[in-house]
């Protein structure tokens, strides 16, 4: 019986142990969904938003003459709180965001949604 109350135990503090590391809290996780480019169309003029995968970005301006500008930025990603601060350019300040496979959406407290399309 003493044999068998010690494999219990064991074979508990194993399970334990295996549902503590399949739970891992991944707050932490880098910004994978993010990253990339994508793209809108504002007033038939392009908006190509790049996110790096080492905080930075670029913001590309074509207008209507086919004249193009591009802005870098800074940015802080929180995966938990489904929020991004862009830092310089703009669309400088903080956005709410939605991610999807092939779209992106970025709401400002100015209450106006950006919605783009991965590229």
């Amino acid at each position: 019986m003493k044999n068998f109350f010690r494999f219990l135990m064991l074979a508990l503090l194993a399970t334990t142990t295996m549902v503590n590391v399949a739970c891992s809290d991944d707050d932490d996780a880098p910004a994978n969904a993010l990253i990339g480019t994508w793209v809108e169309d504002i007033d038939d003029m392009p908006y190509i938003l790049t996110f790096n995968a080492n905080g930075t970005g670029s913001l590309q301006l074509t207008n209507s003459g086919g004249t193009s500008m591009s802005t870098p930025f800074e940015y802080i990603y929180y995966a938990a709180e489904h929020q991004v601060d862009i830092i310089g350019s703009a669309l400088a300040g903080s956005h709410y965001v939605v991610i999807t496979a092939n779209s992106l959406v970025l709401s400002p407290s100015s209450g106006i949604n950006y919605y783009f399309k991965r590229q």
